[in-house]
């Protein structure tokens, strides 16, 4: 039998945000909820009965999903990890913001790797 390590979350990090990250959350679903209102109203929806149209709209929301996810991970993140991880969490938050696609993909790849070893030194 192994046992998994899991790292313990600082209660500075984890209990201030938690209420701000259930209020996103339901903007985020309230967003996707909105973008499948607007797909059936200009009759996009109606792609998803052939197996094209059906991949089209994955990937829509799969482009919605990291959207939102990264832009909230953004502003989740207390300040004082972003300085800790020597990265600024304003400008990937404007770059996530004004580029979607091409602002997440930094962030996954750059600041989020340094943020996360930030706060596993904690």
């Amino acid at each position: 039998m192994t046992a998994t390590f899991t790292p313990p979350v600082p209660e500075a990090i984890r209990k201030p945000w938690s209420r701000t990250l259930q209020g996103l959350t339901a903007l985020g679903a309230a967003l996707v909820a909105m973008v499948g209102i607007a797909l059936g109203r200009f009759g996009i929806a109606d792609m998803g009965s052939s197996l094209d149209g059906l991949v089209q709209i994955c990937l829509l929301y799969f482009v919605l999903a990291l959207w939102l996810g990264s832009f909230v991970e953004t502003l989740i993140v207390p300040e004082q990890l972003w300085k800790r991880a020597n990265q600024n969490g304003v400008m990937f938050g404007l770059l996530i913001l004004l580029l979607p696609v091409l602002g997440a993909l930094p962030y996954l790849a750059i600041a989020r790797p340094a943020l996360r070893r930030a706060a596993l030194s904690l």
